[in-house]
C-alpha cells in the first residue's frame, strides 16, 4: 500500500508554511466530512450522492499522493454496481490510512 505523503502539498505552496498549513487544515476538514458522508450513505440506495463523495476522497488522494490509490478509487466510482469486495476494502483501508496521516501532522 502506497503511503501519504505531502510531497504535492509542498509543491503547491512553494515554500509557504501558511500556505501548507492551510491546504492540510482544508484537506482534513474536508476529508473528515467526506468519510462520514461515505460510511453513512454505503449501504444505502443513493449511488448518486454515494459516488460524489468517493469522487471527493479520490481527489484527496491525489492531493496526498495517492496515485495508484487513485487508479483504484477512479475503478470503484465507474463501476460502483459491479466492485468486488476487495476493491471496497482496499478504497477504505486506504481512507483510513489518509485520515490517519492527516491528522497526526
Amino acid at each position: 500500500m502506497e503511503t501519504p505523503n505531502l510531497e504535492y502539498i509542498d509543491k503547491i505552496a512553494n515554500g509557504s508554511e501558511i500556505l501548507k498549513a492551510k491546504i492540510i487544515k482544508i484537506v482534513r476538514e474536508e476529508l473528515s466530512l467526506d468519510s462520514e458522508k461515505y460510511y453513512e450513505l454505503k449501504d444505502t440506495k443513493d449511488l448518486k450522492n454515494f459516488k460524489v463523495y468517493i469522487h471527493r476522497i479520490k481527489n484527496k488522494m491525489t492531493v496526498l499522493g495517492l496515485i495508484e490509490s487513485y487508479k483504484i478509487a477512479s475503478n470503484y466510482e465507474k463501476n460502483i454496481e459491479n466492485v468486488t469486495d476487495e476493491e471496497k476494502k482496499f478504497f477504505e483501508n486506504t481512507l483510513a490510512h489518509m485520515i490517519e496521516f492527516i491528522d497526526n501532522i
